[in-house]
């Protein structure tokens, strides 16, 4: 995606021939339906691009490789669940680099990756569960925070950045 608007009514990429979606400029993406990326598929947001991606459907699970931002800077990658979109999940082994807003969507973390730091930016959900082991570091530090390791739940929650012991 260069710069520019664009449209899907549903964004679907999987497999293990490596699809990837390539961001190379400033991109506004509407997806009017659901979103869903496994196995060795991923968004790729090259340096100095930039994606917004509004989600319209009610799930959107970013698995498999996941949204990779080889920016390294959360705001170079904005999710805006609309008030349909209800469920919001990330899992895999991939690192989260972005913003998240979706405050209708109850956000699920699983699994936690092999990365030193699993998710990088901020986060505005209706709530929050994760299964696993995450680091997180917020863009910047609020008064809520959670446990990085086991399950939690919480309405609204914003993380802080937190240690998992188990990683040395």
């Amino acid at each position: 995606l260069g710069n520019g608007n664009y449209q899907l009514s549903s964004l679907s990429m999987s497999g293990n021939d490596k699809t990837v979606m390539l961001v190379n400029g400033s991109a506004t993406l509407y997806v009017t339906g659901d979103v869903s990326l496994s196995g060795s598929a991923s968004i790729r947001i090259a340096p100095n691009a930039l994606l917004k991606m509004y989600v319209g459907g009610a799930n959107a699970s970013l698995g498999g490789n996941g949204v990779v931002n080889q920016n390294s800077n959360a705001t170079n990658f904005f999710y805006y669940g609309l008030p349909t979109n209800t469920s919001l999940g990330l899992s895999g082994n991939a690192a989260f680099t972005g913003t998240i807003y979706a405050p209708s969507a109850a956000f699920t973390l699983g699994g936690g990756g092999n990365n030193t730091v699993d998710f990088v930016g901020a986060s505005v959900t209706g709530s929050a569960k994760m299964n696993g082991h995450f680091n997180f570091i917020t863009m910047k530090t609020w008064p809520v925070s959670t446990s990085a390791a086991g399950s939690s739940s919480r309405r609204g929650t914003s993380f802080e950045r937190r240690h998992d012991p188990r990683r040395g």
